[in-house]
């Protein structure tokens, strides 16, 4: 890493020279976020300013085959040791080629370190909010038919090498789009996740996703079943048994304004018997979690942010356009587990508590983004014991330079 911004110039120099024509992206985003997330009123907020740059560059070698590196360098201001040191924070973030028609059949190659994201991000996603987001290392085929595509990927998570590939991971699955239906995408899917030995984790997850368009009407409908064979430490293995399922609208109104107003739910199975053979949480997988539940970020790992009760996430919002480039949009969450959770006092209950974002964005140009919000969050039962008792929240500016 020491070296690693002279070797990017001489190779970004070496591949000027070699192609007739280079391209290159880029992106600096910076934000500062004013955390106050921990339910307890008698602590002062903080604030935090994580700053993200990448530097991409794609080429040509020959008509068919195409060539993307990305650099990034992902950082919380403040951090190094002084205004001299080198933390090297830089990293590979893509390294990626595509050959098209392999031997004149309708499929594209794409391997090496990569970005992939299918239908919402719910399950495998590039979870752009984080600082670092989020790529994977392996080999991704696309076969292309005149009424669906397929992707099929094969994907290493984990390297240990160690004998018998002990305690490596490794994700593959089958996405498709199919296109039978006009204002509709049908997207069946079937990944399998892998950790040696396969009864430490072997997990299938099977599932469809539904985006479809009526007029000024639209809906997402999503759901997943997942089986296989897990070992949750220290217990012996037991079989997963778990499902999901999500159901989304939204209605715009059009005109100027285009007000917007959506309501959904999201359901994660939980595990009302930790004690028996059976494993029903389910897994959020590798998806872009930010986006799905609440900006707080309070139930990023699915099943562990939800003490294994699973989740229901019941949400609503409105959003609208008062001048040109100027969005402002209200959501609302009300969390519940799925199972009880035995509080101190001997009662039950099923209430995380109620979550809402205010959003703001506005498009400076073509370049520039600008882009606020501020959250609140009101504990349940299950918070108030677990975390607080008082309100928590947090806020956020962020500037996003593409160019």
């Amino acid at each position: 890493m020491k070296y690693a911004y002279f070797y990017l110039i001489l190779i970004m120099a070496s591949l000027i020279g070699a192609q007739d024509k280079v391209t290159f992206d880029g992106q600096i985003r910076g934000r500062i976020e004013f955390d106050a997330k921990d339910f307890n009123s008698n602590t002062a907020m903080y604030n935090f300013a994580p700053l993200r740059s990448r530097l991409g560059a794609a080429f040509n070698p020959v008509n068919d085959v195409s060539v993307y590196f990305q650099i990034q360098d992902s950082r919380t201001s403040g951090t190094e040791a002084s205004t001299l040191s080198n933390e090297k924070n830089l990293d590979l973030h893509q390294a990626r080629f595509v050959v098209k028609d392999v031997f004149g059949l309708p499929v594209n190659l794409h391997g090496g370190r990569m970005v992939i994201a299918f239908a919402s991000e719910r399950f495998v996603g590039a979870s752009d909010w984080n600082n670092v987001s989020r790529s994977f290392d392996g080999l991704l085929f696309d076969v292309k038919g005149a009424k669906f595509d397929l992707h099929i990927f094969g994907l290493r998570l984990a390297e240990n090498q160690l004998p018998g590939d002990i305690g490596d991971v490794d994700f593959v699955g089958v996405h498709s789009e199919l296109n039978f239906v006009e204002n509709y995408k049908i997207e069946p899917f079937l990944y399998w996740e892998r950790r040696l030995p396969t009864d430490d984790l072997s997990r299938l997850t099977l599932g469809f996703y539904v985006n479809g368009k009526l007029g000024n009407f639209s809906h997402e409908t999503e759901g997943a079943f997942q089986l296989g064979k897990i070992t949750p430490a220290p217990l012996s293995p037991k079989d997963i048994n778990a499902f999901f399922f999500a159901f989304n609208a939204r209605y715009n109104f059009g005109g100027e304004a285009q007000p917007v107003i959506k309501a959904g739910i999201d359901y994660y199975s939980g595990d009302d018997n930790g004690a028996d053979t059976d494993y029903k949480l389910f897994s959020k997988l590798y998806g872009s979690n930010h986006k799905s539940h609440g900006f707080m970020d309070y139930f990023i790992n699915i099943p562990n942010d939800s003490y294994g009760l699973g989740l229901t996430d019941i949400h609503g919002g409105f959003s609208f356009t008062p001048f040109k480039k100027f969005t402002a949009s209200v959501d609302a969450h009300l969390f519940t587990g799925n199972a009880d959770y035995v509080l101190l006092t001997g009662a039950t209950s099923r209430n995380f508590g109620l979550e809402t974002d205010i959003t703001l964005k506005y498009n400076y140009n073509t370049a520039v983004n600008f882009q606020s919000g501020f959250s609140f969050f009101s504990a349940g039962e299950i918070f108030e014991e677990t975390r607080g008792k008082d309100m928590a929240t947090w806020a956020y500016v962020m500037t996003v330079v593409n160019f």
